[in-house]
């Protein structure tokens, strides 16, 4: 296969994978064993899928996966209304990342000063 046919071939499929009949298939490849296809996955189902941000959302920040807890962070920050952002931010929070749960302590002093004190003691 000639590079240009990879290419091609690759392209097909992130198209084919971005129909909602697909939902499926991209949802196996949110939960997949091995990083390339994950952060694919959630690249794909960022740029616009059947699955909804929330779910996207929800599901990379479980992920063991630095750059893609980060990434779905970045979605929620543009496509959350404002509880789900402070759902989002109380997540962060939490994260094992600190680059993460400091974002997640802005998130909510901008949300709510108040609310971020908690977190901080």
């Amino acid at each position: 296969m000639t590079p240009a046919h990879a290419a091609a071939l690759v392209a097909w499929l992130r198209a084919w994978l971005r129909e909602p009949e697909q939902s499926a298939a991209l949802r196996a490849g949110l939960r997949h064993h091995e990083l390339v296809v994950r952060r694919e996955a959630f690249r794909l189902g960022a740029q616009g899928s059947a699955i909804t941000v929330r779910t996207l959302i929800d599901v990379g920040l479980g992920d063991p996966d630095v750059v893609i807890r980060a990434e779905v962070a970045k979605l929620g920050a543009a496509a959350l209304t404002a509880d789900e952002a402070r759902w989002l931010a109380e997540r962060l929070v939490r994260d094992r990342a600190p680059r993460l749960r400091s974002d997640g302590l802005a998130r909510l002093a901008t949300l709510d000063g108040a609310a971020a004190r908690p977190a901080l003691e």
